[in-house]
Parts: C-alpha cells; structure tokens; sequence
C-alpha cells in the first residue's frame, strides 16, 4: 500500500467514457483516518462506493483507527472491508483471531477481509511464506462471513512465494498502477485466471483524504 502524496484523481474516477472497463464500481483503500464528511464527497462527487481500510499492521498490532474510519463510512452510505497486514514473527493464525476479534468487539461489520501480501519482513523459504499466507486465510474463513482474498502484485508474489498457486481459490486483488482501471493489463500468476479487483492507481488526495484507487467489476 502506498504513502500518501497530493496529485488529481478526480478525472480518474468520474470519466465517462464508452468504454466497457471503465462501467465496473470504484473504490478506495485507506491506511490512515478517514472522515465521514470525505466519504461523503468520495460517494457523492467520485463515485465510490466501496473502501477497504488497514485493519492490523506489520508491527503485529491492530489499527485501532479502523474503528472510527469503517463507522463514517457506513454512516455515508459506503461499503466496508479491511485488508490485514501479516506480521510474520507472530503466529498466523492467532493475528487473523486477534485482528477479526477486535473487529467484532469495536462493532465494524465488514464485507470483505484482505490479506496484504507484499514485501516486508518475509524470509527467503517459499514453502514456509505460502503456509504460512495459506493458515491465515483458512483462519479467516472460520471466523468471518466476509469474502476472504489476497492482495499482491506478481512483483511481490513471486519473491515471496516462487510463484506459488496454492491460494488461487481465494480472489486476488490485484496492484499494478498503470493507471487503467480494469484487468486488460493482467498477466497470469500464482495460478490467477483473473482479478477481482484491480489497484490501479496509488498515493492519492481525494476529498482531503490520502487513498489509493481501485476498480471491479
């Protein structure tokens, strides 16, 4: 996930071409607090309606923001999920119990539950990093009736698990910012046949708030 920077993002999100690709439903995803005023101006002059926020950081802790940014933007009439960032000294599948069960305490309802799969503390044993992604999905689909996925890029994939495609079941969101949304530009990977979503463009300012871009269909 990107760092926030201040560039344009408004055409991105309310083109109105005829293109086929560009009718699907946009979204945002967020790694820092978010207003209900700016989820409202998101929704109602870009478009979006969905967002998915950082619910658990590399640092093996909830993000207790999460809290606060999913209530303002269901009460704006937006679409909630989270995306879990793996701290991979702790146990996979005690995190995935932690992270849901604070959800659950804070009351954040949320529609689907990402695992962020990218460069960080991972090691270099492919089989143990594939597991180790492997138990926290299966831990989070005993535990949450929101859609389970991973998100990650074939840049990161590949380092992490040699190409493995052993998580090819659950919906890949994919990263690549070539700042088209849609799945033209997909490569096979991982086993992927096709995204569910699509990251297209990263480091945003959109209604005062720092995003990044994403797309489905």
């Amino acid at each position: 996930m990107a760092t926030r920077t201040t560039l344009a993002v408004a055409a991105l999100l309310l083109a109105t071409c005829t293109m086929t690709l560009a009718d699907g439903r946009y979204g945002v995803d967020v790694s820092q607090p978010a207003s209900e005023a700016a989820f409202k101006c998101m929704k109602d002059e870009h478009a979006v309606s969905f967002v998915i926020i950082r619910s658990y950081t590399e640092l093996g802790d909830s993000d207790t923001a999460v809290v606060g940014t999913a209530k303002a933007a269901r009460a704006a009439g937006v679409n909630v999920g989270v995306y879990h960032f793996p701290d991979t000294r702790k146990d996979a599948r005690s995190q995935v119990q932690d992270d849901l069960s604070y959800l659950s305490k804070h009351g954040v309802k949320i529609d689907e539950f990402w695992l962020d799969v990218e460069r960080s503390d991972w090691g270099s044993n492919h089989t143990w990093n594939t597991h180790f992604i492997w138990k926290m999905a299966d831990e989070a689909k005993k535990h949450t009736k929101a859609k389970v996925g991973v998100y990650t890029s074939e840049s990161q994939w590949t380092p992490i698990t040699g190409g493995s495609d052993r998580m090819k079941e659950y919906p890949l969101w994919w990263a690549t910012y070539d700042g088209t949304p849609g799945f033209s530009g997909f490569r096979h990977f991982g086993g992927w046949e096709k995204p569910y979503m699509h990251q297209y463009e990263g480091s945003q300012d959109l209604c005062g708030a720092g995003v990044d871009v994403n797309w489905k269909e």
